[in-house]
């Protein structure tokens, strides 16, 4: 038997990043941005860049949301300590403002993740297909269950076997104590009470 090499020990334990120190983490200190001028400055260097704008169009030509996006590049940022949450709810409005200016300036179809009505048609498609993946579902194992018996083991097959067999033999047996017994005359059943002479049995 191959000995995994990878041990289990050297994940973290419930509980671990509470032994740490205190503010040794970015967002445990105070940010390096506090104000909302600062932090959009922060952020359009990189929405300007070429090497982002590909990146940016390669995922709105997949249907990701810019929503998804900038809650991605705000968390990240969060994470980093550059900003605050707070700072980084009163940005988001204006970086998917610029997603949208890049997406329309490239001619690329692109989906901001607020439009209500596409959401609500494709959440009725995708419940209709749903509970027809249910029935289906629901209708094949009906038809396996009536065609196919179900395979058992080898050994609960055994065990079958001999189970049958003991009851196959334990039958007459059974029958034969379930049988009433027979009683005696009635004159058999007086002569043997304690009145009744020595001789008489």
């Amino acid at each position: 038997m191959a000995i995994k090499k990878n041990s289990n020990f050297s994940a973290p334990i419930p509980g671990q990043s509470l032994t740490i120190e205190p503010r040794s983490r970015p967002w445990q200190n105070p940010p390096q941005y506090s104000t909302v001028d600062e932090v959009v400055a922060l952020y359009m260097p990189m929405l300007g860049s070429e090497e982002f704008q590909i990146l940016l169009l390669e995922q709105l030509e997949n249907e990701i949301p810019i929503t998804a996006i900038t809650n991605i590049l705000v968390t990240a940022s969060v994470m980093e300590g550059k900003h605050s949450i707070d700072v980084g709810v009163l940005v988001a409005p204006v970086l998917i403002e610029a997603m949208i200016t890049i997406a329309e300036k490239y001619d690329t179809s692109y989906v901001i993740g607020t439009e209500k009505e596409r959401y609500e048609e494709d959440g009725d498609d995708s419940l209709e297909l749903i509970r027809r993946a249910i029935e289906k579902k629901r209708e094949t194992r009906g038809e396996e269950k009536d065609e196919q018996p179900s395979e058992m083991p080898p050994e609960q097959q055994q065990q079958q076997q001999v189970d049958e067999e003991m009851t196959s033999e334990e039958g007459p047996m059974a029958m034969q104590q379930d049988a009433p017994m027979p009683t005696p005359p009635p004159a058999q059943q007086q002569q043997a009470g304690l009145m009744s002479p020595r001789g008489a049995q």
